[in-house]
């Protein structure tokens, strides 16, 4: 059987509360879709954490010949060219 209504939107809730109370600007999902962006234009973006995603992406863009440095800050890393 499924997952109960009440229960999707309980953890949806409680997943958005636990980012809101951080410190990252983007979730888990859009750090990855946004490194190539920052490691074309520069900068940085501050994410939860580094997932399978953002690792591939990190090397997929060092074999284009481009370094995304990823600093462990605790709770957030900052992910920056």
């Amino acid at each position: 059987m499924g997952v109960e209504p009440e229960t999707v939107g309980e953890n949806a809730v409680e997943r958005f509360e636990a980012f809101e109370d951080g410190d990252a600007a983007v979730d888990e999902y859009l750090a990855d879709q946004l490194l190539p962006f920052v490691a074309i234009a520069g900068g940085e973006v501050r994410a939860p954490e580094v997932t399978s995603h953002v690792e591939t992406c990190i090397d997929l863009l060092g074999e284009f010949g481009y370094d995304v440095d990823v600093e462990d800050e605790g709770d957030t890393v900052l992910l920056s060219a």
